[in-house]
């Protein structure tokens, strides 16, 4: 295999980088769902086209929308392919590296292997599983590092015409990512820290060595400053944090906010060498159930083990220490100038939300962390210690798919059940939802599927924007008190998407947990479960039932994104009787609540049972209410709520006498 591999080094390390991507990031990839802005995204390419992408990235970053257009037209709605693209991306940038590193340290290839292997695997950063919208980000990831190669293959090429080649390709590729990712640009401080080095190496004194330097990265600035060029004098951003103006004109209004930036800075440092490795480790992988920490653990030890095996397979490097300083300081540079533009533009590396803001700085973070592991004196420790990066880092990405597939599925569920639930609903319904154990950090987590389920029809007008026919708010602290007082409408327009919230028009949908179902808040005898948050019981009377529509047919969710209708278990029946119920067909309620029972589905929160003990009040049948008298006991909260649903349902004094002593003591 030593000899496959001295044979054809590049192919040899794709197809083992493949591999060890594949042990990765694959073992989950058909479950995955879409997430956060993969919402927004999908829905105005479905209703608009693809071609709306220009629209959406217009005000930031023009370049996404060939890309994202073209990427939609081969894949559509087809998720997986999202993934597998995604994939390949990371693959190609780490033979790309392993290229560059190779180039510039030519014996030293088992330290190239290393270090791509933790560029490839690297957990810092957990966005993989949201595949749609990081398209972009690990597509320019991946075409910088190919314009490092391309640049030092220039570096190394004697024939004038195939080196002019070679640097349009550098430069033409550098654009193309940094138009993709404007605070990508630190990765240039990689690429003229290692041409600075390979000057020193040509040169004795620093005068020659300016010169040298100067000579050889003088092409390549053609990538930073042309595009600076156009970003800053020819392009206007509109939002603030990819505007250098703004950014600028905080710092001269606030010198203390330069000292923030060095404070953040150092912190981030941190992040990307150290906390990245372990933290995402402890808050994921050791979350995990028993029956998925074992797996992990196990495709981590056997990728960790195929690593070091397959580094056995390199030959020796030699016992240079001029490498590793080269590397160390060069490494330590690229860190830096990979994270100012993040600190700059007043963003900071959050491993929940922000992991993204590691990419800048990943390949001088790994540059860095072997030249670091190459200087331990013992073998056995840098065994050690590479294992261990390489088992954490598979656990943590096994973990992070884990919860990826939880929160797919979860918010499947929740849309199956509102579909099941609700046939229509007017448009300009204005909802309101809460998932469980998801946050709901914007809008159109909200709107996003709901609109793909009630309105996915195309849209043919003349209006510049998408405009959502159901809008949504987030029940947060600054929305809680426009929702209270149900006045007027509140528009709001972001990436060519028209929203206009109405506050007198909203629709509450709760599941309080998992194992619950999910209810439709009835303003007028709203019902709460025992885990309903204090917002929905607050919010609980402007909920207006009226918005949902009984005489239309109810049309399944797409299965592209909400997958095959799930079974029929006591969710499913639990909103159809609930519908029936609020239609008034109280002998269909009862019929669809005991065809249920009889297929050994109950349900897990009390306040489920009410549809089938209100249908049984109104038809006067106290018998099999008797039944309900000492499960609605064990829980007082319910219980009132019961005396008081069935207190107004009794169709006569005889009814409600039997409530009040059965439900109401």
């Amino acid at each position: 295999m030593r000899q496959w591999i001295e044979k054809t080094p590049s192919f040899a390390v794709f197809l083992l980088l493949l591999l060890l991507a594949g042990l990765t990031y694959l073992p989950h990839v058909g479950h995955f769902g879409f997430y956060k802005d993969d919402w927004y995204l999908m829905y105005a390419a479905r209703v608009r086209g693809p071609e709306f992408f220009s629209v959406i990235f217009a005000g930031d970053r023009p370049a996404r929308a060939p890309l994202q257009a073209i990427l939609y037209i081969l894949f559509g709605e087809h998720l997986l392919y999202y993934h597998l693209s995604a994939f390949l991306y990371r693959v190609v940038g780490a033979l790309a590296l392993w290229g560059s590193f190779t180039l510039l340290w030519p014996a030293q290839k088992r330290a190239a292997w290393l270090a791509s292997v933790l560029f490839l695997l690297y957990p810092g950063f957990l966005s993989q599983v949201n595949a749609v919208d990081f398209q972009a980000h690990l597509f320019s990831l991946m075409t910088a590092m190919f314009s490092l190669w391309l640049g030092f293959l220039a570096w190394r090429e004697s024939r004038i015409g195939v080196r002019l080649l070679l640097l349009l390709l550098t430069i033409l590729t550098g654009w193309l990512y940094l138009s993709l990712m404007e605070y990508f640009i630190g990765i240039e401080v990689l690429r003229f820290g290692l041409l600075g080095m390979v000057a020193w190496r040509e040169t004795s004194t620093l005068r020659k060595y300016v010169a040298r330097w100067m000579r050889r990265v003088l092409p390549f600035l053609l990538v930073p400053v042309g595009f600076l060029f156009w970003r800053l004098l020819l392009f206007e951003s509109e939002r603030r944090a990819t505007d250098v103006g703004a950014q600028l004109s905080a710092l001269f209004h606030s010198p203390l906010t330069g000292v923030w930036w060095l404070v953040y800075l150092v912190q981030d440092v941190i992040n990307v060498l150290v906390s990245a490795w372990v933290v995402p480790l402890y808050t994921l992988a050791f979350d995990l159930r028993l029956r998925d920490f074992f797996p992990a653990l196990a495709l981590g030890l056997l990728t960790a083990a195929l690593v070091l095996w397959i580094s056995r397979l390199f030959r020796d490097e030699q016992d240079d220490r001029v490498w590793q300083r080269e590397a160390l300081v060069v490494g330590l540079l690229a860190v830096l100038g990979g994270l100012f533009p993040v600190i700059f533009a007043n963003r900071h590396i959050n491993f929940s939300d922000y992991s993204r803001y590691t990419l800048p700085a990943l390949a001088g973070a790994v540059l860095l962390m072997v030249a670091w592991l190459s200087s331990l004196p013992a073998v056995g420790s840098r065994l050690v210690v590479m294992a261990f990066l390489i088992t954490g880092a598979v656990m943590t990405h096994y973990a992070n798919s884990v919860i990826a597939i939880q929160e797919a599925a979860a918010t499947r569920n929740f849309w199956w059940q509102v579909a099941w639930r609700i046939p229509a609903l007017k448009p300009g319904t204005t909802l309101v939802a809460d998932y469980p154990s998801i946050s709901m950090q914007e809008d159109y987590f909200i709107w996003g599927p709901a609109n793909q389920i009630y309105f996915p029809q195309p849209q043919q007008t003349s209006e510049p924007y998408v405009q959502v026919p159901l809008p949504a708010v987030v029940l947060n602290a600054e929305n809680l008190p426009h929702l209270l007082v149900q006045r007027g409408q509140r528009e709001q327009i972001r990436r060519g998407i028209q929203t206009q919230p109405d506050y007198r028009q909203i629709l509450i949908l709760s599941q309080p947990a998992e194992n619950a179902c999910v209810r439709v808040i009835n303003g007028q005898a709203p019902e709460f479960s025992q885990n309903d948050r204090v917002e929905i019981r607050l919010l609980a009377s402007a909920s207006r039932l009226e918005n949902i529509l009984l005489d239309r047919m109810s049309q399944p969710p797409p299965q592209a994104y909400f997958g095959a209708e799930p079974v029929h278990d006591w969710c499913y029946y639990y909103q159809k009787a609930d519908l029936a119920r609020q239609a008034g067909d109280w002998a269909r309620v009862i019929q669809l609540v005991e065809q249920a029972l009889e297929e050994g589905h109950y349900p897990s929160d009390k306040i489920e049972w009410l549809p089938l003990m209100q249908a049984y009040t109104v038809l006067g049948r106290k018998q099999e209410l008797r039944r309900f008298i000492s499960i609605m006991a064990e829980s007082p909260y319910i219980q009132q709520q019961v005396c008081v649903l069935l207190s107004r349902s009794a169709p006569d004094l005889a009814m409600r006498t039997y409530i009040e002593q059965s439900f109401c003591k």
